[in-house]
């Protein structure tokens, strides 16, 4: 019975991790995919994917982190004020299982903050009041939960870049924010290869477009 006991044991673990082995390599296809995506389709068909894959491994929160996180960006590049919000709302969904499964997240809610940004911008004259409070909250909240964060700390600098400057914002508010997102970015070690590590990038280039000027 012990020697049956045993056996079982043995055969859970080296189920579990080729099961591990095997939502690694799904997520680092896609990770690598979204590196180099530009296209409203192509973040749609990543979406779908990890939304698969989120699907199956139930237990755990970047899968649908991430389909959350394509979701709000196709909703800044789409064109149809339609499809804009109906990723929105999907993507708000996602995040939310997300977060019951990862609370007080930082990334999660750098994410609440951009997905309450594509709301305010679908409207912005009749939204601002209501969504743009709701943005400020969430950002603070990530910079509060992980202060090493560059995430939100660049979202708030281009949030400023691209308000008015009669209402606070303009690229001379915005250079010190950015550079501090900057400095961030060279500290910042996300927790393993799955995590959120994306940003810098964009980040390099508003940076550069601001002092080209």
């Amino acid at each position: 019975m012990k020697n049956l006991l045993l056996l079982f044991l043995f055969a859970t673990i080296a189920i579990n991790s080729q099961d591990d082995e095997k939502y690694i390599a799904a997520m680092k296809k896609n990770l690598a995919i979204h590196d180099t995506a530009n296209t409203v389709a192509t973040f749609q068909l990543l979406a779908n994917s990890f939304e698969r894959i989120a699907n199956t491994e139930k237990d755990k929160w970047l899968p649908y982190y991430y389909a959350s996180y394509l979701l709000t960006i196709s909703s800044f590049m789409d064109t149809l004020t339609e499809r804009r919000e109906s990723y929105l709302d999907k993507a708000e969904l996602l995040l939310s299982i997300a977060d019951s499964l990862q609370p007080d997240n930082s990334e999660i809610y750098t994410i609440k903050s951009m997905i309450a940004q594509g709301r305010l911008v679908v409207d912005p004259q009749n939204r601002w009041m209501k969504y743009g409070p709701i943005f400020s909250n969430n950002i603070n909240k990530a910079k509060e939960l992980d202060p090493t964060n560059p995430r939100p700390v660049f979202l708030y600098g281009q949030n400023i870049l691209y308000t008015p400057a009669q209402f606070g914002g303009g690229k001379d508010k915005a250079l010190p924010i950015l550079k501090e997102a900057e400095e961030k970015f060279k500290s910042f070690k996300p927790e393993s290869e799955l995590h959120p590590n994306w940003g810098e990038g964009v980040m390099k280039s508003t940076l550069e477009s601001i002092e080209g000027e």
